[in-house]
């Protein structure tokens, strides 16, 4: 009787000790700015009970730091063989383990979907504003050779449910000598947005309200990527109008602008470069195809692109840089920062409107390319 009193004890013991570690775990990583920190027991082994991990970070763009970050908090608070799931609001994209000094990488099992979305809870997000540079430039003017339009956006993401939420926010104009738009406050890009991963590889994004670059509509894409493939290719439509803030109005055009694109895109990890083929119609019932590179840096992407369609033919760079300092206060219910990054497009033409797109930072193209697991160990 003696001995099954000690063991219940010793039991009662490891149990609140395992809880403790577990806490404090999740306290460091949500210190750091992790969000939606799930940790679910999978085995025992030798060095103790093994973890797998479902982690969240807004603040930084590249998949490889976060789980890198995640990884090292873990080590200082002693546990040394946890695996993590990167989640995109919420939806586990694969988990991914620290093996002999590298990432090594598989598709959840149904069995820890099913743990991580039982755990999830929009309550763990801390309410979240952000703030980001918004720059439309013009070339070319003979009597204002360089025309610009200059805002700062102060945004939020408020996830309401697992993969749905709804971006929102304000723009304050600083300088703008490219159009006639007021110059007073206004609503900035303001829109629901719902991601989802249905089976294995297969990712879904739809949105509807108020895009970047004066479009409002719908914006549905799909997009097959093998956690392991080089190639991708999805497919992405559209219907949207053209909406406008002249002094103290608003002006909605008609819905009735077709986007329809199909896309191709092939990695070269060792160079970190994508190649990528977009095909279809355009805004403006433009039809044509579009060839893009694009050059992947720790936190930076570089791209450069040619477009041939109808109505002309122009070329064109962009990139996506993080904004400093990042984090400015942060608390448990509570974050202010900087975007993870901004991206930014030129396009030359004379000719008119060449095989425009719009709301390419939020494009699931955008958004999963730097997710492909072949670049987890590139940086």
């Amino acid at each position: 009787m003696i001995k099954f009193i000690f063991f219940i004890s010793f039991l009662l013991i490891l149990t609140v000790a395992q809880a403790q570690d577990k806490e404090l775990l999740n306290q460091s990583l949500r210190k750091a700015g992790f969000e939606q920190v799930l940790i679910i027991p999978v085995r025992s082994s030798s060095e103790g009970i093994v973890y797998l991990v479902g982690i969240e970070h807004r603040g930084i763009n590249n998949p490889s730091e976060t789980l890198r970050l995640a990884n090292s908090i873990s080590l200082s608070r002693g546990f040394f063989e946890n695996k993590f799931v990167l989640l995109n609001k919420g939806i586990a994209l694969y988990s991914s383990e620290f093996e002999n000094g590298k990432f090594s990488t598989k598709n959840l099992s149904e069995e820890f979907q099913r743990d991580i979305n039982r755990n999830f809870s929009p309550s763990n997000y801390r309410f979240n504003v952000y703030i980001e540079p918004d720059i439309q430039v013009r070339f070319g003017d003979f009597e204002n050779p360089v025309e610009s339009k200059t805002a700062v956006s102060i945004a939020s993401e408020i996830v309401l449910f697992k993969g749905f939420s709804l971006n929102t926010g304000i723009l304050l104009p600083l300088q703008n000598d490219l159009d006639n738009e007021t110059s007073n406050v206004k609503l900035g890009a303001s829109y629901f947005d719902y991601f989802s991963k249905f089976s294995n590889n297969h990712y879904f994004q739809f949105s509807f309200g108020l895009f970047h670059n004066d479009r409002y509509g719908t914006d549905i894409e799909y997009r097959y990527m093998p956690l392991n493939s080089r190639l991708s290719f999805g497919l992405r439509y559209a219907k949207t109008g053209f909406y406008y803030f002249p002094e103290n109005a608003v002006f909605f055009d008609s819905i009735n602008d077709d986007l329809l694109l199909a896309n191709l895109e092939y990695l070269f990890p060792k160079e970190r470069i994508s190649l990528s083929l977009d095909f279809g119609q355009f805004l403006f019932a433009d039809s044509g195809l579009r060839a893009s590179s694009f050059k992947q840096f720790k936190n930076i992407e570089i791209g450069l692109f040619a477009t041939f369609t109808q109505t002309g033919n122009t070329a064109g760079f962009n990139f996506m840089i993080p904004i400093f300092p990042g984090k400015i206060l942060r608390s448990n219910f509570f974050e202010f920062r900087t975007n993870d990054s901004f991206r930014w497009e030129y396009t030359y033409s004379n000719e008119g409107e060449i095989g425009r797109d719009f709301n390419s930072k939020r494009s699931l193209k955008n958004t999963l390319r730097r997710y492909n697991s072949n670049l987890l160990n590139s940086f």
